[in-house]
């Protein structure tokens, strides 16, 4: 399980000391949200992709408001979804840019779609491809005055996590052994 908060402040230490330095960030963190079942790396990796994003579409007056909050009973369904999901944790990274043009919205998290040029248009498939893995979901709006980027994830569950670490346990003594 992962503390989102810590995976959070490591992205946006990256991003204040590189890329992002440009950027007034304000946290506005629940202090009551779970663990997260999760991979830190892949999920770093997505954050800060959204990040570096927001960095790049905004300004010198650019504002990154990241936002997290955790509500027991939110559901989350599709239309042939039986019952919903259960993703209680919500992250929403904010930015105050010119938003996602109108021509892309629609299509920002399938492959090869840049809203920048020279970008490889993979980066948000690889968040959306990452959220998902992970149980969650993710959804954009975009207006000409910002855009949020909101991602729900599943608490992580104490047996779940048991069960997880014993079986990552084990693949790594059958790679070692394998050596």
């Amino acid at each position: 399980p992962v503390n989102i908060h810590e995976i959070l402040d490591h992205c946006l230490g990256l991003a204040a000391a590189s890329y992002g330095a440009h950027l007034v960030i304000r946290r506005q963190y629940d202090p009551s949200l779970p663990l997260v079942n999760g991979h830190r790396d892949l999920l770093i990796q997505s954050f800060i992709n959204i990040i570096k994003n927001a960095s790049e579409a905004t300004d010198k007056n650019a504002e990154l408001i990241i936002k997290t909050s955790y509500s027991r009973g939110r559901r989350l369904s599709l239309a042939a979804s039986d019952g919903g999901s259960h993703v209680p944790v919500q992250v929403d990274i904010i930015d105050n840019g010119p938003g996602i043009p109108e021509d892309i919205r629609n299509h920002i998290f399938d492959p090869f779609v840049s809203g920048r040029s020279g970008g490889s248009g993979l980066g948000l498939t690889m968040v959306a491809s990452v959220v998902a893995d992970h149980g969650g979901m993710i959804e954009v709006d975009t207006t000409p005055g910002g855009t949020v980027f909101r991602m729900n994830f599943p608490v992580a569950e104490e047996g779940q996590t048991a069960a997880k670490s014993k079986s990552h346990k084990a693949a790594a003594k059958q790679k070692e052994a394998a050596k």
